[in-house]
């Protein structure tokens, strides 16, 4: 069962292990947020690009999946199984929107995994506008390719009798980097921009299949099999997932 969020309260359900944590006595409360940070909420401005857009966005729903919490060893102790799909668009005022809560052991979640894009539909639903010197130009993309972020840098704690939270983070930003396999990609729009070659100001999927980068002296792939614009931005939607922040996962 799928459920749009608008708001900030939603909850899934948790289903835990018996031993969820590495006992250090007494229980705290283990709690999961969505947060799509500033680039989605305020939008990317333009300092931000290479070439001087800057990017808003009215819609950006990440359908969740699955979030695995594990021990030291990799072993599965705790399991949100409800997916929903989040407008990361929402106002949290930093704090991000609840995914679920339980209370647990108190101690150290070692790592955690989980799911965007699980099952039929969008992955991301992705609804803007760029504009750049009085150009304007807008976007509604379905990216449909499910990832999973495996063995995630958590930092959580859960404290007794207080909270500890781990944070799914989602950087927008990702979408627009102009390559596929440099540790440093530059954020970059206007070659999605020349995609738009009819005019109409809205840049289509049908538009950037169309567009080839094999001869482009950016946009590298290095050995993956994409050659044009459209495949090359959701191999770019597969690495928007990190958690509590900047902490990086492995991705399958």
């Amino acid at each position: 069962m799928e459920r749009k969020m608008r708001g900030l309260a939603a909850r899934g359900t948790l289903v835990f292990g018996l031993a969820l944590l590495s006992a250090c006595g007494g229980n705290g409360t283990w709690a999961v947020t969505v947060y799509g940070e500033e680039f989605i909420e305020d939008g990317i401005a333009a300092e931000e690009f290479v070439d001087g857009w800057a990017v808003s966005f009215s819609t950006f729903d990440v359908r969740l999946g699955a979030v695995v919490g594990r021990d030291a060893t990799g072993q599965e102790l705790a399991r949100l199984d409800d997916m929903t799909t989040y407008d990361l668009t929402i106002s949290s005022e930093g704090a991000g929107q609840d995914v679920g809560e339980r209370e647990v052991p108190a101690g150290m979640l070692a790592s955690l995994d989980y799911d965007i894009g699980e099952g039929e539909g969008c992955a991301l639903h992705v609804v803007g506008d760029a504009t750049k010197a009085g150009d304007e130009k807008t976007f509604d993309w379905c990216l449909t390719r499910q990832t999973t972020y495996q063995a995630c840098e958590t930092t959580a704690e859960v404290p007794v009798d207080a909270r500890g939270e781990s944070q799914v983070t989602v950087h927008a930003d990702h979408l627009f980097y102009d390559d596929l396999v440099s540790e440093e990609p530059h954020v970059a729009f206007d070659l999605i921009a020349e995609a738009d070659t009819d005019a109409d100001g809205a840049i289509t999927e049908t538009e950037l299949r169309a567009l080839s980068i094999v001869d482009e002296a950016r946009y590298q792939v290095g050995s993956a099999d994409v050659e044009d614009l459209w495949t090359f931005i959701e191999a770019q939607s597969q690495t928007v997932g990190h958690i509590d922040g900047e902490g990086h996962c492995d991705t399958n």
